[in-house]
């Protein structure tokens, strides 16, 4: 018991000095009040809305100097076609933005839309630009697809009214910044943040700023 309070003391004191010599990335988290009602509906009207909740804020936060904006889990009102590239025609600023945008959206695949759906987060660059995809790894049983395959046997569906399919890649996504050096992101996106193999993943990779913030906003789905 000694042996481990001692080890434990030593250990976090290490990882305190890890953290205090890790990049800083100034972040700002943008969290919509949005009715669920709303967020599941479909339309140009419930697009508007939305954005007009996340555009505002988000373009502050770039003229206050924010590095990493995020938005969060699905926040993004509309779904987008795999191998999209850029969202220069997304209701987003057309200049494009200073900061980093990490914009929680859905990927459909047109050839597949029952089993080739991704719960996914786009790291926008300055101009747009889809700097990295991330798809969530860890999906929620009966809430984003359903296990054993029992919708083709019993016909039941899941929450969200679509299946999804999981990601694989757990490489860092690269944060350029233009007034200083680019940093590493690990991201997360809710679900993911309970296992603990993605976190050690990332920083075996190379990861050099954790994501807690991306996480935390990831239940806005929900909330």
């Amino acid at each position: 018991l000694l042996v481990g309070h001692v080890y434990g003391a030593f250990h976090v004191r290490a990882m305190d000095r890890a953290a205090a010599a890790a990049p800083r990335v100034k972040t700002a988290v943008i969290q919509g009040n949005i009715d669920q009602k709303l967020k599941m509906s479909r339309g140009s009207s419930r697009a508007a809305t939305i954005l007009g909740r996340y555009l505002p804020p988000t373009a502050a936060a770039d003229e206050a100097g924010a590095d990493l904006v995020i938005w969060p889990e699905g926040s993004y009102p509309l779904a987008f076609p795999t191998g999209v590239t850029r969202l220069t025609d997304a209701g987003l600023r057309p200049g494009g933005y200073r900061a980093g945008i990490l914009v929680g959206v859905d990927v459909f695949d047109r050839k597949n839309l029952r089993k080739g759906n991704e719960n996914a987060a786009f790291l926008l660059d300055p101009s747009l630009g889809i700097a990295h995809h991330y798809v969530k790894n860890h999906l929620v049983p009966f809430g984003e697809y359903v296990p054993w395959r029992l919708d083709e046997v019993l016909g039941v569906g899941n929450i969200v009214g679509a299946s999804f399919s999981p990601g694989t890649d757990l490489s860092p996504a690269v944060l350029r910044r233009p007034d200083a050096p680019a940093v590493r992101l690990g991201i997360e996106i809710c679900f993911d943040a309970i296992f603990p193999e993605i976190s050690r993943t990332y920083a075996r990779s190379g990861a050099q700023v954790p994501d807690p913030a991306a996480r935390q906003a990831a239940a806005a789905r929900s909330a």
